[in-house]
């Protein structure tokens, strides 16, 4: 959605700064974003193919294809998009925030959604080599200074799988959990 008007005052890039902006950060199958506690944006993105101009993979270097899910955080005025390098914690290729499983399969982000200083984002578990949804999970990050994200965890969402059960998500206004 268009989201909430700019502050008065401010100065907004026009929406081909944006194109270039997010052109520059990553190239990747789907993007998604949610508005951080400081007025950022957090951006999740699926399949990632490059980073910062750099493609991570080819065919020839990576047993497992490629990062299925990525983010990038937006300041708040700006089109820079600054990718969140998980490689200290020893994630895959240094950008896959979500663990893959063990049986290989991976979480393939979707709708991001933030509450509090989390931010959760629900996605489907894409079993290998078929390629099919194993079900819904959502993962968790808190968020830090400076917007810093740090991966908590995932959480299996109940219903079949294959069984679509979200297309977004939001905090319920009285406090009772999300709205899926």
């Amino acid at each position: 959605g268009a989201g909430p008007a700019p502050a008065p005052g401010s100065r907004q890039p026009d929406l081909a700064g944006y194109d270039r902006g997010v052109a520059a950060a990553v190239r990747s199958d789907l993007a998604a974003s949610a508005r951080l506690p400081d007025g950022g944006q957090a951006y999740v993105f699926g399949d990632t193919l490059a980073v910062n101009g750099r493609v991570i993979c080819g065919p020839s270097r990576c047993p497992h294809g490629y990062p299925h899910d990525s983010i990038a955080v937006q300041r708040p005025g700006t089109a820079t998009f600054a990718m969140q390098s998980c490689a200290a914690t020893g994630c895959p290729y240094g950008w896959q925030q979500v663990p893959d499983w063990p049986d290989g399969s991976y979480f393939w982000m979707a709708a991001p959604a933030v509450a509090g200083t989390s931010l959760y984002v629900t996605g489907e578990r894409i079993s290998r080599p078929a390629g099919a949804a194993e079900g819904e999970y959502t993962a968790r990050f808190t968020v830090g200074a400076g917007d810093a994200l740090t991966y908590q965890g995932i959480t299996a969402l109940t219903g079949p799988a294959g069984g679509t059960q979200w297309g977004s998500a939001t905090p319920d206004p009285h406090g009772r959990g999300w709205r899926l």
